[in-house]
């Protein structure tokens, strides 16, 4: 008798582990919820007594908001030490720019006006993952600036950084895929330095987190030669399925989400930014172009690219004047201004162009299930 329910109560044990499985795994891959941070730009510059510029500088904070802010404090702490991070150093670039300017006006040589340009990027900020992606350009005088992309991930609910050995089983198969992604997606690249990349970076590479797979960054200079600029791979899930850990979580995405697809960068630090969104299980991307003329634009493409609307405007925001740290030395005119804009919601979004008629910027809000009609 001892042995038959010894017998009843294992397999009524094992039962049990499978139901708590089955209903932890059905946790695991609900649908999270779409967070909506709040990027604010800012802006400084300044000229001398002959109206020249001195410097440009742009730095970013970033921020959750209202009951988001209270439900993910930790996120919320995180994303502050990534905002102070970023204005420290660049009001030490700033700094630099100065003396540079006092140097040179002294020794009567040409001065290059100087830049520091930072954003962040959300290539997805959800209940489970967020993942950002920093830029920073800089001008120092001569023929080119620099970009340098360096991108961080963040378990939602505790804030804490996540590696690569978190997502990836296999670090050297890793390896290789980049390496395949790269001389596929950019062939006739001198890429002379890849091999040695790949073997020092086996455990940690720069990339992002995104509903479709993993992102890989490599900045100037990593495995080809400057002039080459920067490269982007994405490893998808559904093509290497075999080297991720909790694909089914990694991958789950609320019903309506955005993401940046890709971030590319024009020579002078300037960006196209699309964003991927899913509308009822349906893609689309939005891309946003500015034209001359301070116009812009945005395209709406479907899964299979295809404009199908076009709009008239940017990301409406909120511009406030900020009021910069006395003039520099040397200077007799400087300005600042902070400019905020929500990250784009799956569903809906708000764009601000110039009306020519009545001469004032207007701001229009859009549904994603109007515009894709």
């Amino acid at each position: 008798m001892k042995k038959i329910f010894a017998v009843v109560l294992s397999a009524v044990m094992i039962l049990s582990c499978v139901m708590v499985s089955d209903a932890a795994q059905m946790k695991v891959t609900e649908a999270p919820v779409l967070l909506h941070p709040v990027v604010s730009e800012h802006y400084q510059s300044a000229q001398d007594s002959k109206n020249m510029f001195v410097y440009e500088i742009t730095w970013n904070d970033i921020a959750l908001e209202g009951k988001e802010a209270s439900k993910y404090p930790k996120l919320q702490k995180k994303f502050a030490e990534v905002s102070a991070t970023q204005k420290a150093n660049t009001f030490e670039y700033k700094n630099d720019f100065i003396k540079d300017y006092q140097t040179e006006s002294k020794t009567g040589d040409n001065f290059a006006k100087r830049e520091e340009k930072n954003s962040v990027f959300f290539i997805r900020c959800d209940s489970n993952y967020t993942s950002i992606l920093s830029k920073n350009y800089s001008f120092f005088g001569g023929q080119r600036g620099s970009t340098l992309m360096w991108p961080e991930n963040y378990n939602s609910k505790t804030g804490e950084p996540l590696a690569l050995s978190d997502v990836v089983i296999d670090p050297d198969r890793f390896g290789a895929a980049v390496k395949d992604k790269l001389l596929k997606k950019y062939p006739g690249t001198k890429f002379d330095m890849l091999d040695d990349y790949i073997n020092n970076s086996r455990k940690e590479y720069f990339w992002t987190l995104g509903y479709d797979g993993i992102t890989v960054y490599l900045n100037e200079g990593d495995v080809a030669p400057l002039s080459e600029g920067s490269f982007q791979v994405l490893l998808p899930y559904d093509e290497y399925n075999e080297f991720f850990k909790s694909r089914e979580l990694l991958a789950a995405a609320p019903d309506n989400y955005v993401s940046v697809q890709e971030v590319k960068f024009g020579s002078n630090g300037n960006e196209i930014q699309p964003y991927v969104t899913s509308v009822g299980g349906n893609r689309y991307t939005l891309e946003f172009a500015e034209l001359e003329d301070d116009e812009a634009e945005v395209v709406v493409k479907n899964a299979k690219g295809e404009t199908i609307n076009k709009l008239n405007g940017r990301l409406a925001s909120e511009n406030v004047t900020e009021t910069v740290e006395g003039p520099a030395d040397g200077c007799n005119c400087c300005q600042g201004y902070k400019k905020s804009k929500a990250f784009v919601d799956g569903s809906n979004f708000s764009l601000e162009y110039f009306d020519r008629a009545s001469g004032k910027t207007v701001t229009k809000e859009y549904s994603m299930s109007n515009v894709v009609k």
